[in-house]
């Protein structure tokens, strides 16, 4: 296609040719030479890495006081910001699960806390090399409290995400880290850990 569309539009613009110089060549030439354009770039004008992107797998393991929790598929879900199945990519950004810390905190010491965040809400894609590479400038950072047997639970949570789109495959990271203990011990306990989702469309 992109060969026929090069030699018509060659053929009326060689300097034989009368067509180039008469009122309709020099309406219909601008237009050959944009679809000629068009058709030999066609990714230029792609919104790559915008698009929807399935979940395909996912691993990820959280260390408290010392001691491993496997991070479940149904978190790992939630930490990636997979909804129904994928996760979307609109104008360039890929918004994050800021509340997935009230989950993990709920899987390693089984209470439901109450939670503060602020940090980031999104990650922006930029080009790099044949990639889109995204970084959030700071980390989102949870600040969280609970009731256990009427003592106070609190902690703070940190997930530092960045993300990558190769071709047809999009790989979120995360990293954790933070500390959470009863109020007033000096007994508090580091939470560390990592998560990878990886997702295609």
């Amino acid at each position: 296609m992109n060969l026929s569309i090069t030699k018509f539009a060659r053929g009326f613009s060689s300097p034989s040719s009368g067509f180039r110089s008469s009122p309709l060549g020099r309406l219909v030439l601008p237009v050959c030479a944009l679809l000629v354009s068009w058709a030999v770039t066609p990714l230029a004008h792609a919104a790559a890495p915008n698009g929807i992107y399935q979940y395909t797998s996912g691993s990820g393991e959280i260390k408290f006081a010392g001691q491993p929790f496997e991070l479940s598929k149904t978190l790992l879900r939630k930490i990636g910001a997979v909804k129904n199945g994928s996760v979307t990519i609109k104008n360039g950004k890929l918004t994050l699960d800021r509340e997935a810390a009230r989950k993990i905190i709920q899987e390693i010491v089984e209470v439901t806390p109450e939670i503060a965040v602020k940090g980031p809400s999104s990650i922006t894609f930029n080009k790099s090399g044949i990639s889109y590479v995204a970084k959030a400038p700071k980390p989102v950072v949870v600040n969280l409290s609970a009731d256990v047997s009427g003592e106070d639970l609190e902690g703070v949570l940190r997930s530092r995400f960045d993300a990558k789109v190769t071709g047809r495959k999009l790989t979120i990271n995360v990293k954790f880290d933070g500390i959470i203990g009863f109020a007033g011990s000096v007994n508090q306990q580091e939470i560390e850990g990592s998560a990878t989702i990886v997702c295609t469309r």
